[in-house]
């Protein structure tokens, strides 16, 4: 009975760490109905921002062109977003469980404050977040073509693309980029689209299949750590695979001793 009273002690006393350090107040941000009332919020207070997100342009082809005028059409008539769709890849980048407080994570596509928020919510500082788009919705979100970046060399630990890999004229260059950005050991998170029956109005992704994902990745330098996919019906009724990645940047100085190539 004693050694029971003693478990109880050290319980409160010397509680287990947790894999990642929590944060109660971001914990209850990140539940539903909270994070969306912080989010809307959050927007709102943006909504001056979108008086400007036609006038700087990044866009060198006509695909950026269209990319750039699409999705900004897209947001301004959205006004609010209400997805969390964006938030398994924060779970991916994730992996291992850690403190990715002092992380410094871009965000490819972040369209607003939405995601910044949410990326947040998941454990990164608000002054290590920096996001790119074609457009801008907040100070923080830098017009910039993912394509061509003018960040320095490895100067992230995680990079983040929530269905936006589809908008590069060239797939491979954008995966280059990712990779040149990133630290060694650095993780980059992000989905795909394999839909063979259909063109794509923006680039190669539609017949760019996981297989020339995963080729593209080892070819930058990257190991996949994670996959997941599943088969859907689009709205204009054609099959489509949705790929979700994690990836490794290689890190010279690292080997490492059980090594399975995905």
């Amino acid at each position: 009975m004693s050694s029971i009273f003693g478990h109880f002690a050290r319980a409160v006393a010397r509680p287990s760490p947790t894999p990642a350090p929590a944060n109660l107040l971001r914990s209850i941000l990140h539940k539903p109905g909270m994070f969306d009332l912080c989010s809307v919020a959050l927007q709102a207070m943006n909504l001056r921002y979108m008086k400007s997100i036609h006038e700087k342009k990044v866009a060198a082809t006509d695909s950026h062109a269209a990319a750039q005028e699409y999705n900004a059409k897209v947001t301004a008539s959205k006004l609010i977003t209400t997805t969390r769709r964006q938030e398994e890849f924060y779970k991916i980048a994730g992996m291992p469980s850690r403190d990715v407080s002092k992380e410094k994570l871009l965000i490819v596509g972040p369209r607003n404050i939405s995601e910044l928020f949410m990326a947040w919510t998941h454990g990164y500082s608000w002054g290590n977040i920096q996001g790119i788009d074609l457009y801008s919705t907040h100070p923080k979100i830098k017009v910039m073509n993912m394509e061509e970046m003018t960040f320095p060399d490895g100067i992230f630990d995680v990079v983040t693309m929530c269905l936006t890999l589809g908008y590069a004229k060239d797939i491979k260059v954008a995966v280059s980029e990712v990779s040149r950005v990133l630290k060694p050991g650095g993780r980059f998170a992000f989905s795909s689209t394999y839909s063979p029956n259909e063109t794509s109005k923006w680039s190669q992704e539609a017949i760019f299949s996981g297989e020339k994902i995963r080729e593209a990745l080892h070819e930058m330098g990257m190991n996949i750590y994670h996959h997941t996919s599943f088969e859907k019906i689009n709205a204009d009724g054609k099959k489509q695979t949705i790929h979700a990645f994690g990836a490794f940047k290689e890190d010279p100085s690292v080997q490492q001793q059980d090594r399975l190539l995905l």
